[in-house]
C-alpha cells in the first residue's frame, strides 16, 4: 500500500496540450501588439485586433491551473524531494539570465552602468518584463507548501467560490474603483498584478483539479458542453464592456476574464483528452514553453523589426510570420541549448524523457481501447 502512495503518477497528458495551446496564445497576443507598432491600422482593424488578443487572454493565468494541476497531483500522496532546488535551477536561474539578456536588449546604448543595474532590478524584482509572471507563480508554490494540509480539509466547491469572490473583489477594485490615495502614492497599482491576489482564484481551481482530476474528469465529460457555452457567453460579455467603454484595457488582469479564463482551461483539456496521439510539434512545444514564454519578446522586437523594413507586407500576413518567429527561433534556441548538459539552468529544460513517456501512455491507451 505504501507502495503505491509514494508511486510517480502517470503524466497528465491533456496538460500537454493545455500548456502548449497557452503558449502558443501568449506569442499571438504579443505579435498582435507589435503590429499595432509597425502599422497604421485604421480604428476597425485595431479593434478587432483588440477583440482576438481578448480572445487569447486565457493563456497568462492558464499557466497557474496547469502548474498548480500538476503541483497537487503530482504531490497528492507523497512529500516533495528537492522541490525548491528544482524550481531555482529549472526555473528562477532561467528567469534570471534571460531576464539580463532582455535588459540588455531593451536598454538604449546611452544607458549608464548604474542605470542598467537598476533597470535591471526592477526587471528582476518589479516584474517590468514579459517574464514577470514567474513571481506570481513562485508565491503560488509557497502558498502550496504553507496551505495545503488545509485546504484539504475543506470542500473543493467552497474554496473555489471563496477564491472567486477574493479575486473579483481585488480585481474589480483594481479595474474599477477609485484609488487609494495610499497605495497610489507607493505605485501599489503599477504592480497591483504581481500580488497573488490578483490571480487567486486560478490557484484554487487547479489545486482541486490536481487532487481530484478522476473526479473533474469524469465530470468534464459529463458536461462538456457547458465549458464551450461559458467560452461564448462570457466573451459576449468580455465584447460588450469593450464596446461600451467600460473596460477597454486588454489584458488578463480583468475582472471578467476570469470564468472566461476557466471556460476555456476545461475546453482546451477536453479537447487534449479526445486526441488519441497529440502531434510531436505540440510536444515540442508544451515541452519548451518556459524558454519560449521567456524569450519570444526578444525576438519579436528585433526580428519583427528586420522584417517590417525588409519586406512589405499585409499586416495579416505580417503577424503570421512575427508570431511563427516568435514560436519557433526560441524553440530552437532552447533546443540547441539544451544540448548542453548546463542549459537547462539557462534557458529551462526540455525533458525529452516526458515526451516519450506520452507517447508510450497514448499509444498504450489506443492498445486499449482497441481491444
Amino acid at each position: 500500500m505504501q507502495q503505491n502512495a509514494n508511486k510517480t503518477p502517470q503524466l497528465i497528458n491533456e496538460l500537454f496540450f493545455l500548456r502548449s495551446m497557452a503558449c502558443l496564445s501568449v506569442v499571438l497576443i504579443h505579435a498582435i501588439s507589435y503590429t499595432y507598432q509597425i502599422y497604421a491600422l485604421n480604428p476597425t482593424q485595431i479593434i478587432y485586433l483588440k477583440k482576438i488578443q481578448m480572445l487569447l487572454m486565457y493563456a497568462t493565468p492558464s499557466f497557474i491551473c496547469i502548474s498548480l494541476i500538476i503541483l497537487s497531483h503530482s504531490y497528492k500522496n507523497r512529500k516533495p524531494q528537492n522541490f525548491w532546488r528544482k524550481r531555482w535551477q529549472f526555473i528562477l536561474l532561467p528567469y534570471f539570465c534571460i531576464g539580463l539578456v532582455y535588459a540588455a536588449a531593451f536598454s538604449g546604448q546611452s544607458l549608464q552602468p548604474f542605470e542598467f543595474v537598476i533597470k535591471l532590478l526592477k526587471i528582476y524584482f518589479l516584474g517590468e518584463w514579459v517574464g514577470y509572471f514567474v513571481i506570481i507563480i513562485v508565491q503560488f508554490y509557497g502558498l502550496y507548501f504553507l496551505l495545503d494540509k488545509y485546504l484539504q480539509r475543506f470542500q473543493p466547491a467552497t474554496m473555489i467560490f471563496t477564491g472567486f469572490i477574493i479575486n473579483f473583489i481585488y480585481l474589480y477594485h483594481t479595474n474599477f474603483m477609485p484609488p487609494i490615495p495610499f497605495l497610489k502614492t507607493i505605485s501599489f497599482y503599477k504592480y497591483s498584478h504581481l500580488l497573488f491576489l490578483s490571480w487567486i482564484f486560478y490557484f484554487f481551481v487547479g489545486y482541486y483539479i490536481g487532487r481530484n482530476l478522476k473526479r473533474f474528469i469524469e465530470l468534464l465529460n459529463r458536461y462538456w458542453y457547458l465549458a464551450f457555452i461559458g467560452i461564448l457567453v462570457n466573451y459576449v460579455l468580455i465584447n460588450y464592456l469593450i464596446d461600451q467603454r467600460l473596460l477597454t484595457t486588454i489584458s488578463s488582469k480583468r475582472v471578467d476574464i476570469l470564468l472566461y479564463t476557466c471556460s476555456v482551461l476545461f475546453a482546451l483539456y477536453f479537447i487534449g483528452s479526445k486526441i488519441k496521439r497529440i502531434p510531436s510539434i505540440i510536444l515540442l512545444i508544451s515541452q519548451s514553453s518556459y524558454g519560449i514564454y521567456l524569450l519570444h519578446d526578444i525576438v519579436l522586437k528585433h526580428v519583427g523589426i528586420k522584417i517590417s523594413k525588409l519586406f512589405s507586407l499585409p499586416f495579416p500576413i505580417y503577424i503570421l510570420i512575427l508570431f511563427l518567429t516568435g514560436v519557433f527561433i526560441p524553440m530552437g534556441i532552447v533546443y540547441l541549448i539544451n544540448k548542453w548538459n548546463k542549459g537547462a539552468f539557462l534557458v529551462g529544460k526540455i525533458d525529452v524523457k516526458k515526451i516519450h513517456q506520452s507517447r508510450e501512455n497514448q499509444s498504450s491507451l489506443q492498445i486499449t481501447s482497441q481491444k
